[in-house]
């Protein structure tokens, strides 16, 4: 079914009177479609049969809507969005001609003939048509980027209405006193209101997975994460045959490679089979697994905590609800949620936890007293590693009310599996939990100083703070890249005048909540790493690393576009399909455009490429990761935990080289010990069917196609302790 729009009858309208010179702005706003069943005196007939149109005269000129691009982040858009508004054409063609090569290119060079007037400057013509629509366009789209970035100034009314404001501060107090006190203290959950800008997506519900593959992922468990497993499930089942289990909140916590993340693969597979029979639709999402991070949200396929549900990246208490536009998206896509799995909640601090039970109290619409909306909570991590940059850990009691504290109950994996050398995962397992003051084996301390073999290497080198990053990674800078190049970073600012976004010559100062470089230092060939969430559904995330294989300039000394070939050929999938066909693109690579960030409430912006160099990082950003080969240099370690993480990233003892081997830098967090010792256990039920001389238990099973699961069968019975199975 193909539908005449309004572009459509733009197109063939008349070539005679005012109709050449006239743009689409001003002939939507100007004129209306006749229906078929509808006369007019003066209607005017349309070219190739797409109807009729009539003069407004009755009422004023409609208001004309239409998608607003950034003029410096989205060049190409922006300009062919003006050219398609505001410059009179008859073709797709006459917006951008033969000769020029990009619409911005055609919109200050170009020009057009329009009627008696001759030649007129492209530019000139769209900036006078355009002037009728957008009065003070750009000063109330500044104004309304401060109110998205720096909220709304509380005393801006006392300026403007200083008695009104005053008397209204006096009913409102007054008000106040008149409530009367609840019983029960509200707890004010922290939020946001996620400006229209601010980037998220939904996870899709992608977790459907071949059932022999799922079998496969379970059968692989051990013994003691298929005891949670089947807890677990033992609660999906309750819960679809209508018997209203109470919602529970259960912390999987282990060292470094204990399979955490592979039993949470196991419970979201078979939870999601289970659960989803109670989604209203197919695509419902029932059970949803996010990470803190964009690299840990990536690398179990999920999404970030903060775009999952629309929270901003400062998180303060109190707060405002989130808005109804954005509330009524999250409830459509999660309003049949019935687990959610935080991944690596180490990293997550007690407002953020807030943000997610205010969240899901809105979605679930459950009232003041549900706990999470009464969605069950999985939390998967490891508190011996590092808590969060700024935040308050959850092991840390918090003042007011706790939603950890006494709410999750814990189950502690013991078995390490993702290193090979059993002997070292053995070593990792006594560093993670070595207090100070306490003597380390003689043998580990063999093991370890035995790495520290002095060779170079061209492995991801890890450091505990920032200064040693910045010096290893310029040494190796001016060694792999003699032609490197200095990117400044482009700072904007509101003028007063026209109230337009100005280039500075300079860059604004104190710019310290951003993570935009003021200058970035790259060349071809350099090991780099993205700093920024770019997009993580694609993989564009914070830690992600690559090599530049191109830098690309046009008509400025500000790169255009930055080619990296990353590490995980998965990264970028589909950025890749955009730009495969660029000239000189180098296969496999990535393209890598300037991101925009607001610095300052009143406009201040940057635009710079999301990158870093990375032939070393910190400590920080390697949580979380597993690699092959590894240098982690234990100097300057200034917090418990940091030689910990750094040791454990590598899959084994041969593939980890050591830089100044100190014992006293090996240290855990002494709270962290007494804390999770004395955290609840999550009980597992299990029902000890031991069989007595007077006692003979069957258990009759129907099994579809026995054949194939025997071991299924096998597995599943093996806790009953049964005399007899049956199978029919």
């Amino acid at each position: 079914m193909w539908m005449t729009s309004i572009v459509d009858r733009y197109k063939n309208r008349p070539k005679s009177d005012d109709f050449p010179s006239m743009c689409l702005a001003v002939f939507a706003s100007e004129f209306r479609v006749l229906s078929k069943n509808e006369n007019a005196a003066k209607r005017i007939k349309l070219d190739n049969n797409t109807g009729y149109v009539v003069k407004r005269t009755r009422t004023q000129p409609a208001v004309v809507r239409y998608v607003k691009f950034s003029e410096t982040k989205q060049p190409e858009l922006f300009y062919q969005s003006n050219l398609q508004l505001f410059l009179p054409y008859y073709s797709d063609s006459q917006l951008k001609p033969q000769g020029f090569e990009t619409y911005q290119d055609f919109f200050h060079n170009g020009t057009i003939r329009l009627g008696n007037l001759g030649l007129q400057l492209v530019k000139s013509v769209v900036t006078l048509n355009k002037s009728k629509f957008e009065i003070d366009g750009d000063k109330l789209v500044n104004a309304q980027q401060g109110i998205d970035n720096a909220g709304v100034v509380e005393d801006a009314w006392c300026e403007l209405c200083p008695e009104q404001e005053l008397e209204r501060l006096e009913c409102q107090e007054l008000l106040q006193n008149q409530k009367s006190v609840d019983d029960e203290q509200e707890f004010d959950i922290p939020d946001l209101r996620v400006s229209a800008q601010h980037s998220h997506f939904f996870q899709l519900n992608n977790t459907k997975m071949p059932r022999s593959d799922g079998l496969a992922l379970i059968r692989s468990l051990n013994e003691i994460q298929m005891d949670i497993f089947y807890q677990v499930r033992k609660w999906c089942v309750e819960k679809v045959l209508g018997k209203k289990p109470e919602p529970f909140h259960l912390f999987i916590t282990g060292g470094a490679g204990t399979g955490k993340t592979h039993l949470i693969k196991a419970i979201q597979y078979e939870s999601n089979r289970l659960l989803s029979p109670l989604c209203r639709h197919v695509d419902d999402i029932c059970v949803l697994l996010t990470a803190p991070t964009g690299i840990a949200a990536f690398n179990v396929q999920a999404s970030t905590i903060h775009n999952t549900f629309c929270i901003g990246k400062d998180v303060r208490l109190p707060y405002t609800p989130l808005g109804e536009e954005k509330l009524n998206s999250l409830r459509a896509i999660y309003s049949s949620l019935q687990i959610l799995i935080i991944d690596e909640i180490s990293m997550v601090d007690h407002n953020l936890l807030a943000y997610i039970h205010g969240r899901l109290r809105q979605i679930k619409q459950t009232g003041n007293s549900a706990l999470f909306g009464n969605v069950c909570i999985i939390a998967v991590g490891d508190f011996f590693q590092l808590p969060p940059v700024r935040g308050k850990p959850l092991y840390v009691e918090n003042v007011g009310m706790d939603l950890w504290c006494g709410v999750f109950e814990i189950v502690c994996l013991e078995t390490i599996v993702r290193q090979k050398d059993q002997e070292f995962a053995k070593l990792l397992g006594r560093v993670r939990t070595r207090c100070k003051g306490t003597e380390m084996l003689k043998s580990d301390i063999q093991q370890l100083k035995s790495r520290e073999t002095g060779e170079g290497s061209s492995a991801l080198h890890i450091f505990p703070t920032n200064g040693q990053v910045n010096q290893h990674n310029l040494t190796h800078l001016h060694s792999s890249c003699p032609e490197y190049v200095t990117i400044k970073a482009q700072d904007y600012v509101n003028c007063k005048e026209t109230g337009r976004q100005v280039l500075l010559s300079g860059n604004h100062s104190n710019a310290n909540n951003t993570c935009l470089a003021e200058r970035l230092l790259l060349g071809k060939n350099a090991r780099v790493m993205l700093c920024k969430n770019v997009d993580v559904a694609d993989g564009l995330v914070n830690g992600a690393c690559g090599i530049v294989t191109d830098i690309v300039y046009r008509n400025s000394d500000f790169p255009q576009i930055v080619f990296v070939n990353f590490d995980n050929k998965d990264i970028g999938r589909q950025r890749k399909k955009q730009y495969e066909n660029h000239p000189g693109l180098v296969s496999g690579s990535v393209a890598i455009v300037p991101e925009e960030e607001r610095l300052t409430g009143r406009g201040g912006l940057r635009r710079q490429f999301p990158l870093k160099l990375a032939w070393a990082c910190t400590v920080h950003k390697v949580q979380g990761l597993t690699i092959d080969d590894v240098v982690v240099s234990l100097k300057k370690t200034f917090a418990p935990g940091q030689a910990y993480v750094a040791l454990s990233r590598v899959t084994s003892l041969s593939g980890l080289i050591i830089q100044d081997f100190k014992e006293q830098a090996i240290y855990c967090n002494k709270t962290v010990s007494e804390y999770v010792a004395n955290m609840p256990q999550y009980l597992i039920n299990k029902e000890n069917l031991t069989s007595s001389s007077c006692e003979f238990s069957i258990f009759l099973m129907n099994v579809q196609n026995l054949e194939w699961h025997v071991k299924d069968l096998a597995l599943c019975t093996k806790q009953l302790h049964a005399n007899c199975i049956a199978v029919t």
